[in-house]
């Protein structure tokens, strides 16, 4: 409905929504990692976080909502790890 109204956003929208993409991928690497320790294919999915981290980076303000996403998650994860202590 919005990009009916404002088709200039179609490129930020995508962009918002990739950049979630890439945070989610990221959380997984670093989970799979803390899981199974380092592997040669840990260490090889480690190798790709800092070129994921610089593509938001380089994304500018559309890597805004993203950030706030992982942010706002990792905020609800930590209130529930508190109150089930």
């Amino acid at each position: 409905m919005i990009l009916l109204v404002r088709p200039d956003l179609v490129v930020d929208m995508i962009a918002s929504a990739s950049g979630v993409f890439v945070i989610i991928y990221i959380m997984c690497i670093v989970a799979y990692v803390r899981t199974a320790g380092l592997r040669v294919w840990s260490v090889a999915n480690l190798a790709l976080v800092p070129l994921m981290a610089w593509s938001l980076i380089a994304s500018g303000p559309r890597a805004i909502f993203s950030v706030a996403v992982f942010l706002v998650a990792g905020a609800v994860t930590l209130a529930r790890a508190r109150n089930r202590a």
